[in-house]
């Protein structure tokens, strides 16, 4: 019993004086890298049923730390390059003639962005939302 009581002590000992001068990495919850999926949508209607509403067309962006990005949203395009500065992400897709008549420059979609409670919420900057558009997308893992 004497000698399980050493044991159970030592390593105790060791485990709390074990290098103390490392650090832990803590993951950056509001890291833009990662894969993206929309996930919910706000749209006011200027009525009092202003809600998060579920997507069920979950599109998904998956940004690189390359500055590239691939993204479902689209049939005729699935990649660009992308930038990010916390308050807008710039989606610049890279497939000759590709347009949704909608983004200037063509193929290039600006969205206000910022990061709420783990959500990249996106706003588009191309579209007129006279009381306001979000989109919820959430961080995913693909495999």
């Amino acid at each position: 019993m004497e000698k399980l009581f050493f044991i159970v002590i030592s390593s105790l000992f060791l485990i709390c004086c074990s290098s103390s001068n490392n650090t832990i990495e803590t993951p950056q919850d509001n890291s833009i890298i990662g894969s993206w999926q929309l996930v919910q949508a706000y749209i006011a209607s200027g009525g009092s049923n202003n809600a998060w509403r579920d997507i069920e067309n979950r599109y998904v962006y998956v940004l690189k730390e390359d500055g590239t990005f691939t993204s479902t949203r689209f049939d005729a395009c699935d990649k660009g390059e992308y930038s990010y500065n916390e308050t807008s992400l710039t989606l610049a897709f890279h497939c000759e003639n590709f347009t949704m008549g909608i983004e200037t420059p063509e193929g290039t979609f600006v969205e206000s962005a910022s990061m709420e409670d783990g959500f990249l919420v996106l706003s588009p900057t191309y579209l007129s939302c006279d009381e306001g558009c979000l989109f919820r997308f959430s961080k995913i893992s693909i495999f």
